[in-house]
């Protein structure tokens, strides 16, 4: 098989596998989530008695606590994986010979360096990362102002929804992977002192962590919580933070309408980065004049704009 060969056969697989994609499902999953707690009462009517708490004698506790908290944790966990989504079909894209090879072999370490490390302030690497062609923002198109306009726009767009997905995913990344680890979260973690005075929309995050205090304070000048301080604990608490044996947790007040916002956000770059690469799959012979999606809708519909090829 030569090198052009490859490419060909890359390029038809890419195209099946995007076809057979949903880049919505995420946004879908959180909404469903938002849906339920809006309803949580009569969605879980049928089955209240078997996922009461037994402190609970009608379950509502339950309901407004470890139920809204883990169905919370539940929408994080999706957001983070929507923008692990995109941010993984983003860096495998670029060898799309060997696409099918590395996607199937998903490298989660990598795509979180991948988004760690992501320069957002680098346009012209964003521009590449989405087949969108790199012009100098700063320098306008005389003869097409109206067209520059919207190319500006759209790329100012692109770069200001990465960013805002990077932030947020290094911004609860710990959450996210204590959820996916269960054990080291607290859906109820002050029992019946948990703060009732958040919002319906609102879930309390809570997980446990165990570094050694000064680890923590030299990386990320956190808030130290220990949620348990009894007076054993107190007694012993510098010889429990030596072996990393100390209870500590970390702590956040997260909106389902955030995350409703956020996932349709990173749904609809998602939705770009799908239309820019079936058009690479399509570009099967040489042209003059490649088409490219830009993140600037007009009646709803994102504009389509073309662009001179170099070959």
């Amino acid at each position: 098989m030569n090198q052009k060969d490859r490419l060909k056969i890359g390029k038809q697989q890419l195209k099946n596998y995007l076809a057979s994609q949903y880049p919505k499902w995420r946004h879908v999953q959180v909404l469903t989530i938002s849906k339920i707690l809006k309803n949580m009462p009569n969605f879980y009517s049928n089955i209240i008695e078997d996922i009461k708490q037994p402190y609970d004698a009608t379950g509502e506790i339950t309901l407004n606590k470890e139920i809204k908290n883990g169905l919370i944790f539940s929408a994080l966990a999706e957001t983070m994986q929507y923008i692990e989504d995109l941010f993984s079909l983003m860096l495998l894209s670029k060898n799309i010979e060997y696409f099918v090879k590395n996607v199937i072999r998903y490298n989660a370490t990598k795509v979180y360096q991948y988004i760690k490390k992501f320069n957002v302030n680098d346009l012209k690497n964003i521009c590449s990362e989405y087949q969108i062609p790199y012009f100098d923002i700063n320098k306008d198109w005389q003869n097409a102002q109206e067209l520059f306009l919207m190319y500006k726009k759209a790329i100012l767009n692109l770069q200001e929804n990465l960013a805002k997905f990077v932030d947020f995913y290094l911004k609860y990344e710990k959450f996210y992977s204590q959820y996916k680890h269960g054990l080291s979260v607290a859906l109820n973690p002050y029992g019946s002192k948990t703060p009732s005075s958040i919002e319906a929309n609102e879930g309390y995050l809570m997980i446990y962590d165990n570094t050694e205090i000064s680890k923590i304070t030299a990386k990320s000048k956190k808030l130290i919580c220990i949620p348990h301080l009894t007076p054993a604990v107190a007694k012993s608490i510098l010889q429990l933070n030596q072996e990393e044996n100390l209870l500590r947790a970390e702590f956040n007040i997260l909106s389902i309408d955030d995350l409703i916002i956020i996932s349709k956000n990173i749904g609809e770059m998602l939705e770009i980065l799908h239309l820019n690469l079936f058009e690479i799959c399509n570009n099967t012979e040489k042209t003059d004049f490649n088409e490219y999606y830009l993140p600037y809708k007009q009646d709803n519909k994102y504009i389509k704009m073309g662009f001179p090829v170099d070959n």
